[in-house]
């Protein structure tokens, strides 16, 4: 990695403070910019020429991560954060939880991946789990939650 193109990193600091936007790569930096002094920004599904160059810019980037990924466009999704969206899919597939069911998440996991399962299961009054970060028991999220 050419810690150059991180601003974030370019003293002799080592960050392990958080996701991966934290710290944006040059070329992520000045492609933003651009964006922004474009005069193009604009709510999406508009129908004046700024929202379309909006909509078109969005589908472009479904289309490289796709590619990416491996996955098809329309299955990718763009939110303000990953904590955000990963609370609105777990509180969407909460609403599915049945007596018995089990979300196990780990406690090497990021919080924004673990919380938003701990919600979910303690509305749907189930009793969840999170694994330890080594092989072991389980400890029950109510012990570390409530």
């Amino acid at each position: 990695m050419d810690r150059e193109r991180f601003p974030g990193l370019r003293d002799d600091w080592v960050r392990l403070d958080g996701p991966a936007g934290t710290q944006a790569v040059d070329d992520a930096i000045e492609a933003s910019a651009t964006w922004w002094r474009s005069g193009d920004p604009a709510n999406a599904h508009g129908p004046f020429p700024q929202a379309e160059a909006t909509d078109a810019l969005v589908w472009s980037a479904r289309h490289v991560c796709a590619e990416l990924l491996g996955c098809q466009p329309d299955s990718i999704v763009f939110g303000e954060s990953m904590t955000s969206l990963t609370m609105r899919f777990a509180a969407a597939v909460g609403r599915s939880l049945s007596p018995g069911d089990e979300v196990v998440v780990t406690r090497l996991d990021h919080d924004g991946n673990v919380r938003p399962w701990v919600v979910a299961a303690l509305r749907a009054g189930e009793m969840d789990r999170i694994g330890p970060a080594l092989a072991g028991s389980h400890t029950s999220l109510r012990d570390d939650y409530e």
